[in-house]
């Protein structure tokens, strides 16, 4: 359910922000259908069915092709960057961890 929830308000402020000409229900609409799009898994992450899913679904709702694949191709980039930054603070967690391990007075044996 957060999952869909974030994908909405992905898609909602990406339609926004670029000033695509979709509208807000046929967003909220192919938002499930392409994530379930995304459990038939072809290509390592999907890459490419994801695209043609937003493009074809779409197209239903008289998008314009343009519109379309920028609309996908964002999202796949906004995809990319949101694991990029979940990755990023794992790596400085993990990296402060073992820093705190290393400088860290009391030495713990077992």
């Amino acid at each position: 359910m957060v999952r869909y929830v974030v994908w909405i308000i992905r898609g909602i402020s990406l339609r926004s922000l670029v000033g695509l000409k979709i509208k807000l229900w046929a967003v909220v609409f192919i938002t499930p259908i392409v994530q379930l799009a995304m459990l038939i898994s072809f290509t390592p992450a999907n890459l490419g069915f994801m695209e043609f899913s937003w493009i074809g679904l779409l197209d239903l709702f008289n998008v314009s092709a343009e519109s379309a694949i920028q609309f996908s191709l964002m999202q796949r980039f906004l995809y990319f960057v949101a694991v990029v930054i979940v990755l990023a603070v794992f790596a400085v967690v993990s990296m402060i961890e073992r820093f705190a391990l290393f400088t860290s007075k009391k030495l713990i044996m077992y």
